[in-house]
C-alpha cells in the first residue's frame, strides 16, 4: 500500500487512535474501545482494519435508565 503514498500523494494511508480519539472526544464522545483486524489472507500487501467504537455519555441521562446497551451502525 506504500505505492499509494508515492504515486498519489497520499499523506497517510489510516489513521491513529490518538487523532481517532481526538475527533471523538471534540464530537462529545468517549471511545470506549478500538479493535483491529488483521488481513489473514497470504501474499501481497496486507492491510488492517480498524474499529472504534464511542459512546454518548449524554444517553446515559437522557435515556433514564432505560435500555443503557444501544449499539448503532454507520
Amino acid at each position: 500500500l506504500e505505492f499509494l503514498r508515492e504515486e498519489h500523494h497520499h499523506i497517510r494511508l489510516g489513521f491513529s487512535d490518538a487523532q481517532i480519539r481526538e475527533w471523538l472526544e471534540d464530537a462529545g464522545l468517549v471511545l470506549e474501545e478500538t479493535r483491529a483486524i488483521e488481513e489473514r489472507g497470504t501474499g501481497g500487501e496486507q492491510l488492517t482494519v480498524k474499529l472504534w467504537i464511542g459512546r454518548d455519555p449524554r444517553m446515559l441521562i437522557a435515556g433514564n435508565g432505560a435500555n443503557l446497551s444501544t449499539t448503532e451502525t454507520a
